[in-house]
């Protein structure tokens, strides 16, 4: 079944008529909201609050006439309706799918329709808004581990807010987003804790966080990254996790002997990471011979037409309806005949149960934490390296330290600068790191660790004497 993006909440107010969805439709601005995002959008959790037999016929309507065109999940409470009337409306619209129950019509419809509980269900499985201080204590540790490991003069430092943003408008974004800058005011500062945007904030909310800040202390625009360049952003920021696992892709080929200009990559994933890197990538001469997202992959043995892809993935925020390339699940995207596979998309996708039919040269760890443990000692065995996440997605916040520098001085670098800086960082990373494998004889992941961990053990050495 489809992955889900977002959710969105249509109730309903009494306005559907039991007609098909047609242009011209009578909709209240709940429902019209909820069609142009799902016209905009390519994969759309929509929840319509429906109870009566007389509405979700009209439910069935619209998502009928939509899934012709777009790939969507329409959910419904679907109450008081007979196993018998399900049969008549799957036959009624044979592209809509019904899980309600024990009842299941066309499930592996583009367009499926289920119960509250069902869907409750699948976000348990599906969602990733958990976030409590275990896991906010690990990503600090690991973020001290890669701004040492990059010689970035910062710490690490994690934090966030247990919500599924998707389920709540701007407005209460905003209020939410400054309660929380206000609660932690007493413990950040721009020469003591300086925030990032990370999963599902972006440069609005860094904007508001600035801004909030700035009305207690100030205008400070050094107290947080990733802000938009009229409010003292920094070229190249978008692009720049991307850039550098581009730069350590090439780096590595020096090392493990593969031609850059003859080799084949595939990457999983194409949201800004892997479509950044893969337009880095192409113009460094690599065959890109297959992505994916979560509509599934595109594979084409003599490369893709990366540029194309890439305008039309910024354009429809997918590579689906891209018209090159066979389509290819994750599974056999994964099991490709490759030198580079690139993981950039969700944590443990490479693990015990697939890391078998893996069939590249190097894997590139761009995504947090992408590749198991278990998986990594299977692919030492098989001796295929894998270079690892705290090296190969250091790019955004080296691009983040160079944000607050130009703040601090309140001058501007160009972009060619920022590149040639990230350039120099993500090099100068690598080479220490691969130095450290080939002296201890360890796998690239311990290796980082090992630089990182030493470098921090000898700054505490220095200033305690």
């Amino acid at each position: 079944m489809t992955e889900y993006l977002r959710i969105l909440d249509t109730p309903h107010t009494g306005k559907f008529s039991s007609a098909p969805y047609e242009p011209g439709f009578p909709l209240d601005s709940f429902q019209r909201h909820a069609i142009e995002r799902i016209q905009r959008d390519e994969n759309v959790l929509v929840t319509a609050h429906t109870g009566s037999g007389k509405t979700v016929p009209a439910i069935f309507g619209i998502a009928d006439s939509l899934a012709k065109n777009r790939k969507i999940i329409y959910t419904s409470p679907i109450k008081s309706l007979s196993n018998q009337k399900f049969y008549e409306l799957s036959q009624t619209f044979p592209d809509v799918g019904i899980l309600t129950g024990d009842i299941k019509y066309n499930p592996d419809a583009q367009c499926v329709i289920m119960t509250t509980e069902i869907l409750r269900n699948i976000l348990y499985q599906k969602q990733s808004t958990h976030v409590d201080i275990d896991e906010v204590r690990s990503l600090a540790t690991l973020m001290t581990w890669k701004t040492s490991l990059l010689d970035i003069p910062y710490g690490g430092g994690k934090g966030g807010i247990g919500v599924d943003p998707t389920k709540f408008s701007k407005t209460e974004l905003e209020r939410m987003s400054r309660r929380f800058f206000r609660a932690i005011d007493p413990i950040i500062g721009v020469n003591v804790d300086i925030p990032a945007p990370d999963v599902n904030t972006n440069a609005q909310v860094m904007s508001w966080f600035m801004d909030e800040y700035s009305q207690i202390h100030g205008y400070s625009p050094a107290i947080v990254t990733g802000k938009p360049l009229e409010l003292g952003g920094s070229e190249g920021r978008e692009a720049a996790t991307g850039k550098g696992t581009a730069i350590i892709t090439r780096e590595s080929a020096g090392k493990w002997d593969i031609d850059l200009q003859d080799s084949k990559i595939v990457i999983q994933g194409f949201g800004n990471v892997g479509s950044y890197a893969a337009k880095f990538l192409h113009e460094y001469g690599c065959k890109i011979i297959a992505v994916s997202d979560v509509t599934g992959g595109l594979f084409d043995p003599d490369g893709l037409d990366i540029p194309s892809l890439f305008e039309h993935n910024y354009k429809n925020r997918t590579i689906d309806g891209f018209e090159q390339g066979k389509k290819i699940t994750n599974e056999e995207l994964l099991a490709l005949d490759c030198d580079f596979l690139i993981p950039a998309a969700l944590g443990s996708a490479i693990n015990e149960s697939n890391v078998d039919t893996l069939s590249c040269k190097v894997v590139v760890e761009a995504a947090n934490g992408p590749v198991t443990g278990d998986a990594a000692r299977s692919l030492h065995k098989r001796s295929i390296p894998v270079i690892p996440d705290i090296l190969t997605n250091a790019g955004g916040v080296t691009v983040s330290y160079f944000e607050w520098v130009q703040n601090l001085q309140q001058f501007k670098w160009t972009e060619d600068e920022v590149n040639k800086k990230l350039e120099d960082k993500m090099v100068r990373a690598f080479h220490e790191v691969y130095s450290m494998k080939k002296e201890r004889g360890v796998a690239m992941r311990i290796a980082s660790f090992m630089v990182s961990i030493d470098r921090v053990h000898s700054a505490y050495n220095l200033r305690e004497g």
